[in-house]
């Protein structure tokens, strides 16, 4: 059987389910409405989703048959007038299959004398978890054990820390995609340790201040809008803030106000998106409290580099844009597990200032806000930024691994998350609060030196420019105008000798100036340095031209 193409709207009655299934008879489909279910069939098609909320089969129900198209559109109607469903835009969740309900526990719990449970078996509704609780985005730190359960745990990755020896089975690509030499022997600890190693090693002083001190080169970055931030409120967040409705007086104002917003958001996934999610695993990831605050700090790293690469192609990926997704992000270079949110700052801080082209604090800075407003927006927004992770590390050589170890899995468990953790997890990016001293490599001193060495340069540059311009003058009004050919030949002298100390002046320049390296090999040199000294040499023929001219009058 195939699964046919599908989207789905809402209004305050129906669920309006529109599927494309050509070259069909129409007379022979087969719908099944029941609560929660909806089926469709029409050889060779068949279609179940399963919604968050009730529909019912009470008459209202139809369905037509463009032929033309080849689409059918069918309205649903809802148990509940006005009620407002959740996450229909996420097609892998409607795909998947209902949960079965057990008959008995799977856990049994046993009363005591301090118990707060009843004689009944009851349970206080203050003993239940609640997923939406204040949730903590660090991990608790615990000493090293040297225990085999622990050795076991400790050399796993990827999403969960649920893979081990992938990477035994493509030891030649392994190169290409992970910095870390040995994956499956080396402890989570040890892999942070070694990147830090490696930044110290790469971090390169004259390629900062370059970048530092090029004003011109960072203002477009920094300029740059994300296209999510033309969203002005992500309609996801109306899965906590729907009405009650028990309160009959509030029902439709509110619903149809819930609606409208929905409306403006204007977020819709493209076709190829939607082809995407409807191709994902349907895969439930059952993941201990510590191990989901792993797989969202890892979600930050993950995404920061992406923002980057956004930020600094203007949202045109580049043929690089697969190595600096992964370079950046020490979850994917590293198979690094980070424990708190300043840890994933700081890392991606670090590598920033050590692979990329454009290695600027105040654009890192930048790119820090674009991650903030991304998880602001909410879950629709990060699955589309995850969709287009995964379709450029699929056209990589290489790269598609990653796809495997995290970016499928995150696809499909983003769609299961609540948007109050998402929005937690956004207000806590905004807190954590990151300076230049928690990177180490003395950046406030770099700065400074550069600082002080351009003040130094271009202090007795001007002042020697202007001592020129000064004494060229004075030999103008020195001229003799009585005799045409002595005219000529002092212009020419003068010429000579003003084009002499300008062209000087220019090779000063080049002797100071900053060496900007390559971007590991995937960019080529930059040439700021022989731009600048094309400038001086236009500036030194303008000056030529002007004396040229009076000479003439003269």
């Amino acid at each position: 059987m195939l699964t046919p193409s599908f989207e789905l709207r809402q209004n305050n009655d129906f669920l309006i389910l529109t599927i494309k299934a050509p070259y069909v008879k129409a007379n022979e489909v087969e719908i099944y409405i029941d609560e929660y279910d909806f089926k469709f069939y029409v050889k060779p098609y068949f279609l179940r989703l399963t919604f968050p909320c009730k529909v019912v089969e009470n008459g209202k129900e139809n369905a037509s048959y463009d032929i033309h198209k080849g689409v059918f559109t069918i309205n649903i109607p809802k148990l509940q007038s006005g009620e407002f469903f959740p996450n229909l835009e996420m097609l892998t969740l409607l795909l998947a299959n209902k949960k079965k309900q057990t008959n008995k526990p799977l856990v049994e719990v046993l009363a005591d004398e301090n118990s707060n449970n009843n004689q009944n078996g009851e349970v206080n509704d203050n003993d239940v978890d609640d997923p939406d609780d204040e949730f903590t985005w660090e991990i608790e730190q615990t000493l090293n054990s040297e225990s085999a359960s622990d050795k076991c745990f400790q050399y796993k990755y990827g999403f969960g820390n649920k893979y081990y020896g992938l990477f035994s089975s493509f030891k030649g690509e392994m190169s290409e995609v992970i910095d870390l030499d040995s994956p499956d022997e080396t402890t989570p600890s040890d892999r942070q340790r070694l990147r830090k190693l490696a930044d110290a090693e790469k971090f390169d002083k004259d390629h900062y201040i370059a970048d530092f001190l090029d004003e011109e080169l960072m203002k477009p970055l920094l300029e740059f809008c994300p296209s999510w931030l033309n969203y002005k409120e992500n309609h996801s967040h109306h899965e906590e803030t729907s009405p009650n409705l028990c309160q009959p007086d509030g029902l439709i104002k509110k619903s149809s106000k819930l609606l409208h917003a929905d409306n403006s958001c204007k977020f819709e996934f493209t076709e190829d998106e939607k082809y995407q999610l409807m191709q994902l695993a349907q895969n439930d990831h059952i993941l201990s409290k510590e191990d989901e605050t792993m797989c969202f700090l890892s979600l930050v790293d993950i995404l920061l580099s992406y923002c980057y690469d956004i930020r600094t192609t203007e949202a045109e990926h580049t043929t690089c844009s697969a190595w600096t997704i992964s370079k950046l992000s020490s979850t994917l270079s590293w198979l690094e597990v980070h424990k708190s949110l300043k840890d994933v700052l700081v890392s991606f801080a670090s590598r920033c200032l050590c692979y990329p082209l454009y290695r600027n604090w105040d654009l890192f800075v930048k790119v820090i806000d674009d991650a903030k407003n991304l998880f602001l927006h909410g879950k629709s927004h990060i699955l589309r930024c995850l969709l287009d992770i995964k379709r450029i590390f699929q056209k990589d050589e290489n790269r598609y691994l990653l796809n495997e170890l995290y970016i499928n899995d995150y696809c499909v468990w983003i769609q299961r998350q609540s948007n109050v953790k998402i929005t937690s997890l956004a207000t806590n990016i905004q807190n954590t609060k990151i300076c230049k001293d928690d990177v180490p490599f003395n950046l406030r001193e770099i700065e400074k030196e550069a600082l002080r060495d351009y003040v130094e340069y271009e202090s007795p540059l001007n002042s020697s420019i202007d001592e020129d311009s000064s004494a060229n003058n004075s030999s103008l009004s020195e001229i003799d105008s009585d005799d045409t050919e002595s005219e000529d030949d002092n212009n020419a002298d003068i010429s000579f000798n003003l084009t002499e100390k300008l062209f000087s002046k220019v090779s000063v320049n080049k002797n100071v100036q900053l060496d900007v390296v390559n971007a590991d090999g995937c960019f080529d040199e930059s040439k700021k340095d022989l731009e600048n000294c094309e400038n001086q040499l236009n500036a030194a023929n303008n000056d030529l031209q002007c004396i040229s001219t009076g000479l003439k009058n003269l």
